[in-house]
């Protein structure tokens, strides 16, 4: 609690709506972080692609290196990094890669002296607290959320028509039927 009220008394607000508008702009959005911050990314991309239909969840784990699937980012397009401590490398020569091909770069880490905010166009602080493992991701889990929240509100129509073809898509295809499965119920505690 201590950290997310800490995040959001010191928010730059200005470096906040900064990277709302840089997103809702972009021709591409990508999103990338690497080991403890990859969940947050997969979060981050998840709210996101309610707003856009060119979103990249740049995957470390997958098959193809982080560079290999950023190939055709350039001078229209975003890119978020999420880096938290230890920082990674690759995140950084990502967003390096993403700067020189005159991509915005928006960065988000615990600390304004962060590594990956060297190539940073627009820098948002969370807190995690004491340097220790592991560490909370609460306050920074509540700034993407915040973030995108935001973007949801500026982008509405394009949300509103993405959930209305969502439900579509669930209900004609029965997504969240039963589909004949049994469920088995968990035995009660007593």
């Amino acid at each position: 609690m201590e950290q997310i009220r800490l995040t959001y008394e010191n928010l730059d607000k200005r470096a906040f709506m900064l990277a709302v508008q840089m997103i809702c702009r972009a021709r591409h959005i990508y999103i990338m972080g690497v080991r403890d911050s990859m969940p947050m990314a997969a979060f981050l991309s998840s709210q996101l692609a309610l707003v856009s239909d060119n979103l990249h969840f740049l995957n470390s784990s997958g098959s193809r290196e982080l560079l290999e699937q950023m190939l055709h980012i350039g001078e229209r397009d975003v890119i978020i990094g999420i880096s938290f401590p230890p920082y990674s490398i690759r995140t950084l020569k990502a967003l390096e890669f993403a700067s020189e091909r005159k991509a915005s770069v928006i960065t988000i880490s615990d600390d304004a002296m962060a590594p990956i905010h060297l190539y940073s166009s627009c820098k948002l602080i969370a807190g995690i607290g004491a340097a220790q493992t592991p560490y909370s991701l609460a306050a920074p889990m509540s700034l993407m959320y915040l973030l995108a929240r935001e973007i949801c509100r500026k982008k509405r129509k394009k949300v509103a028509r993405t959930l209305e073809e969502m439900e579509y898509v669930r209900e004609k295809y029965q997504v969240f039927d039963r589909d004949g499965m049994d469920f088995f119920p968990f035995p009660k505690k007593e």
